[in-house]
């Protein structure tokens, strides 16, 4: 909090990663992490965001994939994970002791994007 009591948006942050921190198995490689999941209108703007930019690349002809259209979608990927990942920590550039998009099975990120959907629920 400030000098003058009102909140800064640091703790906003810090009160929803109390709040909703959530361990994860993650089914493919059977690897834990903790997620914290965002507010409900947060998540469902993101879920919508994310099924957007995904439906323009798959819905489209090989020859009509626009490379700004996969830049956006692995933008938008990687600010998610971002977001979501606590432990470890996700990067879109990993350093050490940092997960990057390539270290995770199609399944689990599946997995994930369920959950952030709310389709699925930690135990």
């Amino acid at each position: 909090m400030s000098e003058t009591g009102i909140a800064k948006a640091e703790d906003f942050q810090q009160a929803l990663h109390r709040t909703n921190v959530e361990r994860v198995t993650l089914p493919r490689s059977g690897l834990s992490v903790l997620l914290c999941r965002p507010p409900v209108f947060a998540a469902l703007r993101m879920g919508r965001e994310g099924t957007e930019l995904q439906t323009k690349i798959t819905e489209a002809t090989p020859e009509a994939v626009k490379p700004e259209d996969i830049l956006a979608f692995t933008d938008w990927v990687t600010e998610m994970l971002s977001r979501l990942f606590l432990q470890p920590r996700f990067a879109g550039v990993p350093k050490p002791g940092e997960i990057g998009l390539g270290d995770l099975l199609v399944d689990d990120l599946q997995h994930i994007f369920r959950w952030l959907r709310g389709e699925v629920f930690s135990t």
